[in-house]
């Protein structure tokens, strides 16, 4: 589906807005390891500004080679066969993490280090899911899903301690593997088997290359690495904006780092992270991944995951644009805005599984809106102020999470006029940034939450009056 926005309007004050609109369309949640995300789409556009040259790395082509088998006399134990290969996870040891892994999982295994070496990693761990190695011995095997990932210029530090992380403890995305651990007669323990799981991530579907500038990792398919060169710096600038409002803010940035994938093909971003058919229809998307859990050997500076109930402490997110948010760098620098907005937030706290859409989306949008707007939130003029009044002129109201299933163009109500409910709460004397922290770690509404705020309570028709008199 397409859609487009009238021609730009002249904004002496504002930043351009594109005359061609991204499409946004509502998915349903997907499962990625038992946990709930929610791909981020949005639309929107800003000028670029000089940023970085990014420094590219080349990507080795993976190889199917057999590893050598180091030899021993101890008998197997799963706390040193895992601390090993944290160990070389640790020290990036690609001699020693491969020393443990056999031919049936060396071209999944080396398609992995490949690619964690292509996005720079200077570290790494691993944990063990689902299953167990304990009492097994020598030819025997078994089958464990493990959660595996790398530290890279992309990877933010917690920028706080909390009871979630120590301060500088690196918030580690990790992705979940299918593998076979086998014991040979002389006990020594082997990865021999490797399977990826659903859906499928960036690195486990062929080579990439990447670039990274001050506070953003860009990478691209090894076939596509031109995009590093036309667009690799264009995100400096709007992440570096988003971590600023933070810190200025808060006090602090929850996180110093991004990472963001870029595709124009419509085939691999409908592969990558798929949401269900829906990928290559929208402009981008954000993942919060796992968290590892505790593991013998593991880097004492990588968070791992604590027993928090319904609240899920992220490990980091990985954000992904595709063709429909590449089609300027306007169009890239604004959507940035939107989706690093919600990457700080799945790290700034915990957030429960059914986190309501208005909450989180108007956050984002009303973000999105100051970084498009130079601060003000839907001037007279821009791009959202029109779309409100247009709303409102359809007989919209106050944003509900359903209104976010509507189909087509329409969905565009849905994030406008939840970014309203943030404006307006500011004009009333609410802090928009407790407003929007309080209301995605409890679940609470953002009316609920007003009320434990300093200012004005927030009410729908409180919201309906101001709406109207701005924008009606």
């Amino acid at each position: 589906m397409t859609g487009e926005e009238p021609a730009a309007l002249p904004r002496p004050r504002w930043r351009r807005v594109a005359a061609t609109a991204l499409v946004v369309l509502a998915v349903a949640a997907v499962v990625l390891g038992g946990l709930r995300y929610l791909p981020v789409l949005i639309s929107g556009s800003t000028e670029a500004h000089p940023v970085p040259t990014p420094v590219v790395t080349q990507v080795p082509q993976p190889t199917a080679s057999t590893p050598e088998v180091s030899g021993g006399d101890a008998p197997f134990t799963a706390d040193r066969f895992l601390a090993t290969l944290n160990q070389a996870l640790a020290e990036v040891d690609r001699q020693a993490f491969f020393a443990q892994v056999g031919p049936g999982a060396a071209d999944g295994a080396n398609l992995w280090w490949d690619n964690m070496m292509a996005l720079g990693m200077s570290g790494g761990g691993l944990s063990v899911e689902s299953g167990t190695l304990e009492s097994l011995g020598p030819g025997g095997s078994a089958d464990l899903t493990i959660r595996l990932g790398a530290i890279t210029p992309g990877t933010p530090q917690a920028g706080a301690t909390t009871d979630y992380a120590e301060a500088g403890d690196y918030l580690l995305a990790a992705a979940q593997y299918r593998i076979t651990v086998s014991v040979t007669p002389g006990g020594e323990g082997q990865i021999t088997g490797w399977q990826t799981t659903e859906p499928v991530k960036p690195w486990d579907a062929g080579p990439l290359r990447a670039s990274h500038t001050d506070h953003v990792l860009v990478a691209v398919a090894d076939s596509e690495a031109h995009l590093l060169e036309e667009l690799g710096g264009e995100l400096e600038e709007p992440a570096s904006w988003v971590l600023q409002r933070y810190a200025d803010a808060t006090g602090r940035a929850p996180v110093d780092r991004f990472t963001v994938f870029l595709t124009e093909d419509e085939d691999r971003a409908g592969t990558w992270f798929d949401t269900g058919g829906s990928n290559e229809q929208l402009a981008g998307f954000t993942i919060p991944l796992l968290r590892l859990e505790p593991a013998p050997g593991l880097d004492p500076q990588i968070a791992t995951e604590p027993a928090t109930g319904a609240a899920t402490p992220w490990g980091s997110s990985v954000v992904t644009v595709g063709p429909e948010g590449l089609t300027s760098t306007e169009a890239l620098r604004s959507l940035a805005a939107h989706e690093l907005t919600h990457a700080v937030a799945f790290a700034w706290l915990p957030v429960p599984e059914n986190r309501s859409r208005v909450v989180s989306e108007g956050w984002a949008e009303y973000s999105q809106e100051l970084w498009d707007s130079d601060g003000s939130f839907a001037p007279p003029g821009s791009w959202r102020a029109e779309r409100i009044t247009e709303c409102l002129a359809d007989g919209w109201d106050y944003p509900t999470d359903a209104d976010f299933d509507t189909p087509g163009e329409e969905i565009l109500c849905a994030y406008a006029l939840s970014a309203s409910v943030y404006g307006y709460a500011e004009t009333i004397g609410l802090d928009p940034f407790e407003l929007a922290r309080r209301a995605r770690s409890t679940g609470a509404s953002l009316g609920e939450v007003s009320r434990q705020l300093d200012g004005r309570p927030l009410t729908q028709e409180g919201w309906a009056d101001w709406v109207g008199s701005t924008y009606g």
